[in-house]
Protein backbone atom coordinates (compact mmCIF):
# COMPACT_ATOMS: atom_id res chain seq x y z
CA UNK A 1 0.00 0.00 0.00
CA UNK A 2 2.98 2.41 0.52
CA UNK A 3 4.46 1.51 -2.85
CA UNK A 4 0.64 2.29 -4.02
CA UNK A 5 0.73 6.00 -2.79
CA UNK A 6 4.39 6.46 -3.03
CA UNK A 7 3.87 5.90 -6.87
CA UNK A 8 0.51 8.21 -7.38
CA UNK A 9 2.17 11.10 -5.58
CA UNK A 10 5.37 10.97 -6.80
CA UNK A 11 4.99 10.09 -10.84
CA UNK A 12 5.81 12.46 -13.23
CA UNK A 13 3.13 11.39 -15.20
CA UNK A 14 -0.28 13.71 -13.76
CA UNK A 15 -2.82 11.45 -14.80
CA UNK A 16 -1.26 8.85 -12.50
CA UNK A 17 -3.89 8.28 -9.43
CA UNK A 18 -3.47 5.89 -6.85
CA UNK A 19 -6.92 3.93 -7.77
CA UNK A 20 -5.17 3.74 -11.34
CA UNK A 21 -2.57 1.70 -9.68
CA UNK A 22 -5.24 -0.67 -7.27
CA UNK A 23 -7.60 -1.14 -10.84
CA UNK A 24 -4.01 -2.78 -12.28
CA UNK A 25 -3.64 -4.76 -9.13
CA UNK A 26 -6.58 -5.92 -9.21
CA UNK A 27 -6.79 -6.71 -12.71
CA UNK A 28 -3.39 -8.42 -12.57
CA UNK A 29 -4.61 -10.96 -9.88
CA UNK A 30 -7.78 -11.97 -11.69
CA UNK A 31 -6.07 -12.75 -15.29
CA UNK A 32 -4.20 -16.21 -16.43
CA UNK A 33 -1.16 -17.31 -16.03
CA UNK A 34 0.65 -17.89 -18.92
CA UNK A 35 -1.63 -15.52 -21.52
CA UNK A 36 -0.58 -12.72 -22.88
CA UNK A 37 -2.00 -9.07 -22.43
CA UNK A 38 -2.06 -6.45 -25.19
CA UNK A 39 -0.42 -3.47 -23.60
CA UNK A 40 -2.33 -0.88 -25.20
CA UNK A 41 -5.72 -1.56 -23.65
CA UNK A 42 -3.97 -0.16 -20.52
CA UNK A 43 -3.56 3.91 -19.62
CA UNK A 44 -0.88 6.02 -19.94
CA UNK A 45 -0.73 6.00 -15.89
CA UNK A 46 -0.78 1.83 -15.83
CA UNK A 47 1.48 1.29 -18.60
CA UNK A 48 3.92 3.29 -15.93
CA UNK A 49 3.20 1.53 -13.54
CA UNK A 50 3.69 -1.87 -15.43
CA UNK A 51 7.77 -0.91 -15.55
CA UNK A 52 7.74 -1.47 -11.80
CA UNK A 53 5.85 -4.38 -11.80
CA UNK A 54 8.35 -5.87 -14.17
CA UNK A 55 11.07 -5.42 -12.17
CA UNK A 56 9.14 -6.48 -9.20
CA UNK A 57 8.43 -9.79 -10.63
CA UNK A 58 4.67 -9.73 -11.22
CA UNK A 59 5.04 -9.21 -14.85
CA UNK A 60 7.05 -10.19 -17.46
CA UNK A 61 7.85 -8.76 -20.83
CA UNK A 62 10.26 -10.95 -23.62
CA UNK A 63 11.38 -7.30 -24.35
CA UNK A 64 11.33 -3.21 -23.12
CA UNK A 65 9.56 -2.79 -26.44
CA UNK A 66 6.84 -5.69 -26.38
CA UNK A 67 3.55 -5.06 -26.77
CA UNK A 68 1.90 -7.80 -24.59
CA UNK A 69 2.37 -8.75 -20.97
CA UNK A 70 2.05 -11.74 -18.91
CA UNK A 71 1.06 -12.12 -15.53
CA UNK A 72 3.45 -14.27 -13.21
CA UNK A 73 2.54 -16.52 -10.44
CA UNK A 74 3.26 -14.16 -8.15
CA UNK A 75 1.22 -11.72 -9.63
CA UNK A 76 -1.66 -14.22 -9.48
CA UNK A 77 -1.09 -15.12 -5.79
CA UNK A 78 -2.40 -11.24 -4.65
CA UNK A 79 -5.66 -12.68 -4.58
CA UNK A 80 -5.08 -16.18 -4.60
CA UNK A 81 -7.79 -18.22 -2.15
CA UNK A 82 -5.65 -20.26 -0.60
CA UNK A 83 -5.11 -19.24 3.08
CA UNK A 84 -1.40 -20.48 3.00
CA UNK A 85 -0.28 -17.36 0.21
CA UNK A 86 0.51 -13.31 1.75
CA UNK A 87 -0.60 -10.80 0.21
CA UNK A 88 2.02 -8.20 -0.27
CA UNK A 89 2.14 -6.58 3.48
CA UNK A 90 2.63 -10.01 4.79
CA UNK A 91 -1.05 -10.42 5.87
CA UNK A 92 -2.96 -13.66 5.39
CA UNK A 93 -5.79 -13.05 2.91
CA UNK A 94 -9.36 -12.79 5.18
CA UNK A 95 -13.09 -14.42 4.39
CA UNK A 96 -15.91 -12.68 3.14
CA UNK A 97 -19.43 -13.49 3.80
CA UNK A 98 -21.77 -11.79 2.05
CA UNK A 99 -25.79 -11.98 2.50
CA UNK A 100 -28.83 -11.62 0.35
CA UNK A 101 -29.23 -8.12 1.83
CA UNK A 102 -26.15 -7.40 0.33
CA UNK A 103 -24.53 -6.88 3.64
CA UNK A 104 -20.63 -7.25 3.31
CA UNK A 105 -18.58 -8.74 6.29
CA UNK A 106 -14.65 -9.71 5.85
CA UNK A 107 -12.88 -10.78 8.31
CA UNK A 108 -9.38 -9.49 7.42
CA UNK A 109 -6.61 -6.85 8.48
CA UNK A 110 -5.08 -6.66 5.05
CA UNK A 111 -4.65 -2.97 4.24
CA UNK A 112 -4.16 -4.20 0.67
CA UNK A 113 -7.53 -6.75 1.02
CA UNK A 114 -9.57 -3.49 2.86
CA UNK A 115 -8.41 -1.15 -0.41
CA UNK A 116 -9.42 -3.65 -2.80
CA UNK A 117 -13.09 -4.15 -1.25
CA UNK A 118 -13.55 0.33 -0.84
CA UNK A 119 -13.65 0.33 -4.32
CA UNK A 120 -16.61 -1.83 -4.79
CA UNK A 121 -18.28 -1.79 -1.40
CA UNK A 122 -19.57 1.21 0.85
CA UNK A 123 -17.75 0.32 4.45
CA UNK A 124 -19.94 1.23 7.06
CA UNK A 125 -17.37 -0.28 10.27
CA UNK A 126 -13.97 -0.79 10.55
CA UNK A 127 -12.99 -3.58 13.89
CA UNK A 128 -9.59 -5.11 14.18
CA UNK A 129 -9.74 -7.95 11.76
CA UNK A 130 -13.46 -7.38 10.66
CA UNK A 131 -14.83 -5.06 8.15
CA UNK A 132 -18.50 -4.48 7.81
CA UNK A 133 -19.76 -2.67 5.21
CA UNK A 134 -22.53 -2.84 2.19
CA UNK A 135 -23.04 -3.77 -1.61
CA UNK A 136 -24.67 -0.72 -3.51
CA UNK A 137 -25.54 0.44 -6.52
CA UNK A 138 -23.41 3.82 -6.16
CA UNK A 139 -20.70 1.70 -4.69
CA UNK A 140 -20.94 -0.74 -7.55
CA UNK A 141 -21.53 2.04 -10.15
CA UNK A 142 -18.17 3.69 -9.14
CA UNK A 143 -16.16 0.33 -9.27
CA UNK A 144 -18.18 0.06 -13.07
CA UNK A 145 -16.42 3.87 -13.82
CA UNK A 146 -12.79 3.32 -12.39
CA UNK A 147 -13.12 0.16 -15.27
CA UNK A 148 -13.62 -3.13 -12.49
CA UNK A 149 -16.60 -5.17 -14.09
CA UNK A 150 -18.95 -6.98 -12.06
CA UNK A 151 -17.52 -10.38 -13.47
CA UNK A 152 -14.26 -9.10 -11.68
CA UNK A 153 -16.30 -7.98 -8.51
CA UNK A 154 -18.55 -11.11 -8.20
CA UNK A 155 -15.10 -13.79 -9.05
CA UNK A 156 -13.50 -11.74 -6.45
CA UNK A 157 -16.42 -12.26 -3.86
CA UNK A 158 -16.58 -16.16 -4.70
CA UNK A 159 -13.10 -16.23 -4.26
CA UNK A 160 -13.07 -15.15 -0.87
CA UNK A 161 -16.17 -16.83 0.05
CA UNK A 162 -16.51 -18.26 3.63
CA UNK A 163 -16.24 -21.61 4.28
CA UNK A 164 -19.78 -21.65 6.21
CA UNK A 165 -21.30 -20.14 3.48
CA UNK A 166 -23.81 -22.35 2.01
CA UNK A 167 -23.68 -23.12 -1.34
CA UNK A 168 -25.85 -23.84 -4.18
CA UNK A 169 -26.13 -27.15 -4.76
CA UNK A 170 -26.25 -26.78 -8.71
CA UNK A 171 -23.91 -24.63 -9.37
CA UNK A 172 -21.37 -24.85 -6.34
CA UNK A 173 -21.37 -20.90 -5.84
CA UNK A 174 -21.46 -19.51 -2.48
CA UNK A 175 -22.35 -15.94 -3.54
CA UNK A 176 -26.22 -15.35 -3.18
CA UNK A 177 -27.40 -15.79 -6.57
CA UNK A 178 -29.73 -12.20 -5.99
CA UNK A 179 -26.53 -10.67 -5.28
CA UNK A 180 -24.56 -11.75 -8.14
CA UNK A 181 -27.75 -11.42 -10.26
CA UNK A 182 -28.00 -7.32 -9.17
CA UNK A 183 -24.35 -6.62 -9.69
CA UNK A 184 -24.52 -7.96 -13.33
CA UNK A 185 -27.78 -5.54 -13.70
CA UNK A 186 -25.96 -2.85 -12.79
CA UNK A 187 -23.70 -3.21 -15.16
CA UNK A 188 -26.06 -3.87 -17.74
CA UNK A 189 -27.99 -0.44 -16.50
CA UNK A 190 -24.69 1.81 -16.87
CA UNK A 191 -23.92 0.02 -20.76
CA UNK A 192 -27.47 1.52 -21.47
CA UNK A 193 -26.32 4.75 -22.05
CA UNK A 194 -23.42 6.04 -24.11
CA UNK A 195 -22.63 9.91 -24.73
CA UNK A 196 -21.54 11.51 -27.67
CA UNK A 197 -21.14 15.22 -28.41
CA UNK A 198 -23.92 16.74 -30.45
CA UNK A 199 -25.31 19.48 -31.23
CA UNK A 200 -28.59 21.40 -30.80
CA UNK A 201 -29.50 23.47 -34.00
CA UNK A 202 -32.57 26.33 -33.88
CA UNK A 203 -33.83 29.56 -34.49
CA UNK A 204 -34.00 28.74 -38.53
CA UNK A 205 -35.59 32.19 -40.59
CA UNK A 206 -38.30 29.56 -42.00
CA UNK A 207 -39.90 26.45 -42.30
CA UNK A 208 -38.47 25.42 -45.72
CA UNK A 209 -34.94 26.58 -44.61
CA UNK A 210 -35.63 24.08 -41.43
CA UNK A 211 -36.48 21.10 -43.74
CA UNK A 212 -33.81 21.69 -46.28
CA UNK A 213 -31.04 21.27 -43.17
CA UNK A 214 -33.45 18.39 -42.20
CA UNK A 215 -33.54 16.70 -45.18
CA UNK A 216 -29.80 16.80 -45.89
CA UNK A 217 -29.08 15.39 -42.41
CA UNK A 218 -31.18 12.37 -43.11
CA UNK A 219 -29.93 11.75 -45.84
CA UNK A 220 -26.30 10.90 -43.93
CA UNK A 221 -28.10 9.83 -40.72
CA UNK A 222 -26.62 12.61 -39.43
CA UNK A 223 -30.04 13.33 -37.11
CA UNK A 224 -30.61 11.99 -33.55
CA UNK A 225 -33.39 14.32 -32.78
CA UNK A 226 -35.75 16.85 -34.11
CA UNK A 227 -38.80 18.94 -33.14
CA UNK A 228 -40.99 20.04 -36.40
CA UNK A 229 -43.13 22.07 -34.80
CA UNK A 230 -40.30 24.17 -32.86
CA UNK A 231 -37.94 23.97 -35.78
CA UNK A 232 -35.33 22.20 -33.73
CA UNK A 233 -33.15 19.51 -34.22
CA UNK A 234 -29.77 17.69 -32.59
CA UNK A 235 -27.14 16.62 -34.61
CA UNK A 236 -23.72 14.17 -34.10
CA UNK A 237 -20.59 16.42 -34.30
CA UNK A 238 -19.88 14.83 -37.80
CA UNK A 239 -23.37 15.91 -38.85
CA UNK A 240 -22.72 19.48 -37.58
CA UNK A 241 -20.54 19.86 -40.46
CA UNK A 242 -22.91 18.87 -43.13
CA UNK A 243 -26.17 21.37 -41.52
CA UNK A 244 -23.72 24.30 -41.77
CA UNK A 245 -22.78 23.36 -45.71
CA UNK A 246 -26.50 22.93 -46.40
CA UNK A 247 -27.57 25.48 -44.29
CA UNK A 248 -24.99 28.14 -45.91
CA UNK A 249 -26.40 26.92 -49.97
CA UNK A 250 -29.38 27.00 -48.77
CA UNK A 251 -29.31 30.75 -47.97
CA UNK A 252 -26.72 31.68 -50.74
CA UNK A 253 -29.47 30.57 -53.69
CA UNK A 254 -32.30 32.15 -51.64
CA UNK A 255 -31.11 35.51 -50.96
CA UNK A 256 -32.26 37.32 -53.68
Amino acid sequence: LGYIRYISENSEIPELKEQDVLRLLFKLSHLTLGQGYPIKMLTQGQRHVLMHLRYFGLIYQRKDSSRRYYPTALALSLSSAEDTLVDTLGQTHGKIIVETTFRLTAYTSSKFQIAILNKFVRLDYRFPNIIIGVITKHSVMEALRNGISAAGIVKYLEQYAHPQMKRNPKTGKALPQTVADQIFLWQKQRERFTMSAGYFLYEFQSAAEYKHVLDSLRSENGVVWYNDRKRWLTTTKDGYQLAKSALKAYRATHSA
